[in-house]
């Protein structure tokens, strides 16, 4: 009873990896009081594509075991 491996492990590695350089770099760039004002809402809709992104691999990859 081994389980297989997920296939897109690396995918949601990579992609959780960019996520988080993704939200140090607009942190940076975009520190302030009102960060949600300053930074505009493209860092959002990025961080938000990319999460959905690593959910969608992660329940392909899971499906796939079976």
């Amino acid at each position: 009873m081994f389980m297989k491996r997920n296939k897109n492990t690396a995918l949601v590695g990579i992609l959780s990896l960019f996520l988080l350089l993704f939200i140090v770099v607009t942190a940076i760039r975009n520190i302030r009081i009102y960060m949600v004002y300053s930074s505009g809402l493209m860092p959002f809709i990025v961080c938000g594509m990319t999460i959905f992104a690593i959910v969608i691999l992660y329940l392909s990859g899971s499906k796939q075991r079976r």
